[in-house]
């Protein structure tokens, strides 16, 4: 695979997870803030561990959106990062980044092509766990916080 696979990968589905475990609302300001900067910031930090990488993509390659969403227990920040159009199987089209503002909950989520060719809904959580919740549907954004409002009551 060439390198560009690698760091995609790594940044989709190691770095921004656990950033977001470990940093939690500071990585979600950050990207409310700042958009595809932050999400740059990664590649950024790709291209100094790596000397030979440049990233292909610009801060415009990115789009950060988010939305809050309520539920008896708890109300939760989710942020949508949607990523380049990915070429190969499992880089992602976009992230979810999940913040619970009562509980102390997070959870990272990926839209992640298939070899099939189709999306595929899944996670990673807190202790390395990739997790795949199926087909990806159209209401994607709204699956999600259904997924992250059951993992958060059951957890």
């Amino acid at each position: 695979m060439p390198i560009e696979f690698d760091v995609r990968y790594f940044l989709e589905h190691k770095a921004m997870p656990r950033a977001l475990y470990a940093t939690g609302a500071q990585l979600m300001a950050s990207l409310m803030q700042s958009k595809g900067a932050a999400v740059r910031g990664f590649y950024r930090k790709a291209e100094r561990a790596n000397p030979s990488y440049q990233c292909p993509y610009s801060d415009k390659d990115f789009s950060v959106d988010y939305q809050e969403f309520t539920n008896k227990k708890d109300s939760a920040l989710i942020i949508r990062i949607r990523m380049p159009k990915p070429k190969i199987s499992p880089l992602c089209r976009a992230v979810y980044l999940c913040y619970g503002k009562k509980t102390p909950k997070n959870m990272y989520f990926t839209s992640e092509l298939s070899p099939s060719g189709d999306y595929c809904l899944c996670g990673w959580t807190r202790d390395d766990v990739h997790l795949n919740f199926g087909d990806s549907s159209a209401k994607e954004f709204d699956r999600v916080a259904e997924l992250f409002g059951e993992l958060t009551q059951n957890a």
